[in-house]
């Protein structure tokens, strides 16, 4: 099994994967949690029957950057 390695980020306290090739670091801007009497019922069934409802955040980029080799790496 691959392990992961936390290491700090350059802009924001939370840290990053070592081992991804890009790195998006954000900060959050807002938040809101799903309204279940807002869903869609076939979404709602399919997705959500345990009552385990989802927070959806939105943040704003802060920082982002890849590996020198990322090219070769996605390719």
């Amino acid at each position: 099994a691959m392990r992961l390695t936390a290491t700090p980020g350059k802009k924001v306290k939370s840290p990053i994967v070592e081992e991804c090739t890009i790195h998006y670091e954000c900060k959050v801007v807002h938040k809101n949690d799903v309204i279940p009497d807002a869903l869609a019922e076939e979404i709602y069934n399919r997705s959500y029957s345990q009552g385990d409802f989802h927070r959806i955040y939105f943040g704003e980029i802060l920082a982002v950057y890849a590996d020198a080799d990322a090219k070769e790496k996605l390719a």
